[in-house]
């Protein structure tokens, strides 16, 4: 009688640990759940605020480099026309801070085109200092500045709402 005692003692001990067993995996699951959860508010909540200083860095930068190299809108020009390398009649109205450096690189300017007619650098009192506005027969391209940092914004937040 106490053989059998004992074994049922033994089979209770096992079912016991068993229930104890599953119910510290499901207690350990529900916090790993919880951290996880946690962990994606957190990247979340980084990336919201990371995005914003990261692009006003980005911006100072920029600007402090188009005050120590002047010729850079002659890049940013020339990347804002590639679009645009078919047309023949081009008119780029920049800031009057940028306008003689590009005129100097006129040239350069023109070797993009395949069949240009006129290219025509106005100054335009609108444009920031480092962006232009680039009208061809077809429409216009607003490369100023904010316009492309607003682009770089929209881009940033798509991707960073990819799963």
């Amino acid at each position: 009688f106490a053989k059998q005692e004992a074994k049922e003692a033994e089979i209770v001990k096992e079912i016991a640990f068993k229930e104890g067993f599953q119910e510290a995996l499901l207690s350990l699951n529900k916090h790993i759940i919880a951290l996880d959860q946690e962990l994606q508010t957190l990247r979340t909540d980084v990336q919201q605020k990371i995005l914003p200083l990261a692009l006003k860095a980005a911006r100072k930068l920029v600007g402090e480099e188009l005050k120590l190299h002047p010729d850079r809108i002659v890049d940013i020009v020339l990347t804002s026309l590639k679009p645009a390398v078919q047309h023949k009649k081009i008119v780029i109205y920049v800031n009057k801070a940028d306008l003689d450096v590009l005129e100097a690189h006129k040239p350069k300017i023109k070797e993009m085109f395949e069949h240009l007619e006129s290219l025509s650098l106005q100054e335009r009192d609108d444009v920031e200092p480092g962006g232009c506005i680039i009208q061809t027969e077809a429409g216009i391209i607003n490369a100023q500045l904010e316009n492309q940092w607003q682009a770089l914004e929209a881009a940033f937040t798509t991707f960073m709402k990819k799963p």
